[in-house]
């Protein structure tokens, strides 16, 4: 008898592999440069820092992270980056060092504007030696040089008092002179104003 046909088993085709597609590219736009402006340095730096967390980001080197921190920074800014590579290179290399002093040094600046934003409101209520002590205080503090004192120190005083020092002191005296021909000033109008509320009361019916 003849041998039976083979008989063919049909083998079930492999399932297709399906590779994992590779995850989504995260692109970021650029932060907007830095200028030196106080008010905008947290905001900056969190900007910055929130690429390094990217994952193309993520094998960078610390001294790579400064490059690009250091790529955002526009005049005057830059000139500060530039300091930092002359004076102390080895922050270069220490993101987080690095950072801590670019923020140190516009925190100074942060406060010596807010220094300077008060010198500028400041004028002068009650007396002259009172105007004197704020004013001389807040200038210390600021560290502002005798030229920017004296004009600051003019502009907040009454009219009165201004008038007065104009006529017994140039305003390119020293500045400490100028503070007390201002306290006499302010003491003489005070007295003519007294003496002449007792002469009004004296002869009032």
């Amino acid at each position: 008898a003849p041998a039976p046909a083979p008989v063919y088993v049909p083998v079930p085709a492999a399932p297709a592999r399906t590779s994992t597609p590779p995850p989504p590219k995260v692109k970021l736009a650029d932060p907007k440069k830095f200028t030196g402006k106080a008010g905008d340095v947290d905001k900056f730096i969190r900007t910055i820092d929130s690429r390094f967390r990217i994952r193309s980001y993520a094998s960078y080197t610390d001294y790579e992270k400064v490059q690009v921190f250091a790529s955002f920074l526009a005049y005057p800014a830059d000139d500060w980056h530039d300091s930092i590579c002359t004076s102390r290179p080895a922050l270069l290399n220490s993101y987080k060092l690095y950072v801590e002093a670019f923020q140190s040094h516009y925190q100074s600046a942060t406060h010596q504007q807010d220094l300077l934003g008060k010198l500028d409101k400041l004028c002068q209520i009650g007396t002259a030696a009172d105007y004197v002590a704020c004013f001389v205080a807040l200038a210390d503090q600021a560290r502002i040089d005798e030229i920017s004192r004296r004009e600051k120190f003019f502009r907040g005083l009454k009219a009165e008092i201004r008038h007065g020092l104009s006529l017994q002191v140039l305003p390119t005296a020293p500045f400490e002179q100028i503070c007390q021909v201002a306290i006499s000033v302010d003491y003489a109008r005070s007295e003519e104003r007294r003496v002449g509320k007792e002469c009004r009361s004296r002869w009032s019916p």
